[in-house]
């Protein structure tokens, strides 16, 4: 992202705080999943609402929430915010 350099966000930086309703989670921690079968457990069986990737316990980095339908998120607050060298 890039600030705002002239207008009334001058010098501010913003992110989205957003609620997900994640649901029924279909959860992997496997270092090659299925994709397939993780896409088709939400899209197609309709099993799950949701994925949950577990990056953070195979690789050290981070779980990764993939959700397939925009009703399950709710934009909930706009933090504005400046930077210190």
């Amino acid at each position: 992202a890039t600030d705002d350099k002239d207008g009334s966000f001058a010098n501010l930086f913003g992110i989205i705080v957003c609620r997900v309703t994640c649901g029924a989670i279909n959860y992997t921690d496997e270092a090659k999943p299925s994709t397939q079968r993780l896409v088709d457990s939400v899209l197609q069986k309709r099993t799950h609402h949701s994925i949950l990737d577990d990056r953070e316990k195979f690789k050290g980095t981070y779980r990764e929430f993939m959700i397939f339908d925009n009703q399950q998120v709710y934009p909930e607050f706009v933090v504005l915010y400046r930077r210190i060298d």
